[in-house]
């Protein structure tokens, strides 16, 4: 995680240092397992980690230019949405894995307050399949690093979308 990065989580503990959060769940990759301990430290409570809420498995493509992945899909025969390296997954399927986990929250928390850290891509397909959209949708829905987003559900109307890519703490 870089200084930048630590500063912006910061700043997003401090935005969230007198909410009363009931639990916090986090990506079990390092950058976001990093924010999550620093924004949950005012709160002195434990973070659940889950791989569901890594970001999209590229396999192959881990560390290399986003250009060649995009040169890779392009030159394939499949929809964007749907391409995926050997070993990896399409944003079909990192959003119904999003989506997944965030159905048992519901089951599992009711009506608490939960705070999730993820990664932009993880977020974004999952909110696309919140609202019923195709992960095709999800590139359309920025991310900012560190950005706040907040989902409601409710067993009358299942999920809202209050507000997305909230940076206003940065």
């Amino acid at each position: 995680m870089t200084q930048k990065g630590i500063e912006q989580a910061e700043k997003l503990r401090e935005r969230f240092e007198d909410e009363n959060i009931d639990s916090f769940y986090s990506s079990s990759m390092h950058r976001a397992r990093k924010t999550a301990e620093i924004v949950a430290d005012p709160h002195e409570a434990d973070i659940s980690f889950s791989k569901k809420l890594k970001e999209i498995c590229r396999a192959e493509f881990e560390g290399e230019s986003f250009e060649e992945l995009i040169e890779e899909i392009e030159s394939s025969d499949t929809e964007d949405h749907l391409w995926k390296p050997e070993g990896g997954e399409n944003l079909k399927e990192l959003k119904e894995r999003a989506t997944s986990f965030l159905g048992q929250l519901t089951e599992n928390h009711g009506d608490e307050t939960i705070l999730v850290v993820s990664h932009s891509g993880t977020i974004s397909a999952a909110l696309v399949g919140l609202i019923g959209h195709s992960a095709r949708e999800s590139w359309r829905i920025r991310q900012e690093n560190c950005c706040v987003n907040k989902v409601s559900w409710s067993k009358d109307r299942g999920w809202m979308i209050d507000f997305v890519n909230d940076t206003g703490h940065l």
